[in-house]
């Protein structure tokens, strides 16, 4: 699958190690403003976003990756000030936990112990059409 990273930070980081370790492909990585700016052609080579920003980030790469058409999964936390927006606009769906029920979703489940870990175990998928992509 290629991939588009938003966050590259700790988190970002160790999803490029997992990915590349299952034999996916990162096409960019973006960081700040400036590399929106500087790489945004590079995010039509990707199959699907995985978004770790800071929370006051989140909503505007959620923005841009829906309005490229590009499936995202959304990582970051503390920014659900602004859900209802993003459910408004963009009539997504919230999902903290694996359903095989729903079609068309996103979803990311993140091994957390309270922020003692050094080692992350992430798994990302993306579920469309009945059709999932993703890694562990």
């Amino acid at each position: 699958m290629k991939i588009a990273i938003l966050g590259y930070g700790k988190m970002g980081h160790e999803v490029e190690r997992i990915a590349l370790a299952k034999g996916h492909e990162i096409v960019v990585t973006i960081d700040n403003d400036q590399e929106w700016i500087e790489r945004a052609e590079l995010l039509k080579q990707a199959e699907v976003a995985i978004e770790f920003s800071q929370p006051n980030q989140a909503f505007n790469n959620i923005s841009r990756c829906f309005d490229l058409h590009l499936p995202i999964v959304v990582g970051t936390t503390a920014w659900y000030d602004r859900l209802d927006e993003v459910k408004k606009r963009f009539n997504a769906v919230l999902v903290t936990d694996f359903s095989d029920q729903l079609d068309k979703l996103a979803f990311l489940v993140v091994e957390d112990d309270g922020g003692t870990r050094t080692n992350w175990k992430c798994a990302a998928a993306v579920k469309i059409k009945s059709k999932t992509y993703g890694f562990d």
